[in-house]
C-alpha cells in the first residue's frame, strides 16, 4: 500500500497567498490534494498541520483522512515528516509526500508518481518539468528508518541527493510540480 501525506504546517503563509489560490481557500486547497490522493487509492491519508490544526481538521470536507497536530510547526519539515512516518501501518511500500504550498500539480502527475511507485517501490520517485525537479515526490520504505531518525535540522533533500542511484525521474507535461504559492499566477491548465 502507498500512503499519501500533506504537510501543512504553515497555516499562516497559507493564509497569506489565499488570494492567489483563487477560487480556491486554505480549506479547499487541502481538499483537492486530499482528494488526489484519495483519487489513485493512497492509504492511508495523513495530514500533518500546525497551528489551529483543529479548525482546520473541522472545516475540510474530505473524509478518511488522519490529521495529526506538529506541536512545532515552525520546524523543519522533517518533524512533521516523522510523526507521519511514525504513524504508517506496517504494509506501507512507501509514500507520496505532498506540500499545501504546491497546490497546482495535476491528477495525472500524481498517477504518473503513483505507477512508477508501484513498479519501482523502493526508490526515490521526482517528477521533472523540462529538466526542473518539482513535487510531490515518493519515498519508498528503505527510507522510513533514515527519517526517523534524522535530527530535526536535517533537510530531506540532502537524502535526494545522498541516494542518487536509486532516485527515479519522471518527467512530466505539468508545471504545477514548480508552482508554489508565492508564485503569483496559477498555471493555465485545471489543477483539480
Amino acid at each position: 500500500m502507498i500512503a499519501g501525506i500533506l504537510i501543512a504546517t504553515d497555516f499562516q503563509a497559507l493564509k497569506a497567498h489565499e488570494s492567489h489560490l483563487v477560487p480556491y481557500d486554505v480549506f479547499s486547497t487541502l481538499d483537492v490534494i486530499i482528494e488526489k490522493f484519495k483519487s489513485i487509492s493512497c492509504h492511508p491519508i495523513i495530514t500533518i498541520l500546525g497551528e489551529e490544526s483543529e479548525l482546520i481538521c473541522q472545516q475540510t470536507n474530505v473524509d478518511s483522512f488522519q490529521c495529526y497536530a506538529n506541536p512545532d510547526p515552525q520546524a523543519n519539515t522533517i518533524s512533521s515528516l516523522k510523526m507521519a512516518v511514525n504513524a504508517l501501518p506496517n504494509d506501507t511500500i512507501g509514500f507520496i509526500l505532498a506540500f499545501a504550498e504546491y497546490p497546482y500539480v495535476r491528477n495525472d502527475t500524481y498517477q504518473i508518481i503513483y505507477d512508477t511507485a508501484i513498479n519501482h517501490p523502493d526508490k526515490i520517485i521526482i517528477p521533472k518539468f523540462h529538466e526542473q525537479r518539482g513535487h510531490p515526490v515518493y519515498l519508498g520504505k528503505p527510507f522510513f528508518e533514515q527519517l526517523i531518525q534524522a535530527d530535526n535540522r536535517y533537510n530531506v533533500s540532502l537524502m535526494f541527493q545522498a541516494h542518487q542511484p536509486v532516485v527515479k525521474y519522471v518527467n512530466v507535461d505539468d508545471e504545477g510540480i514548480l508552482l508554489d504559492n508565492d508564485d503569483h499566477q496559477a498555471p493555465d491548465q485545471t489543477w483539480h
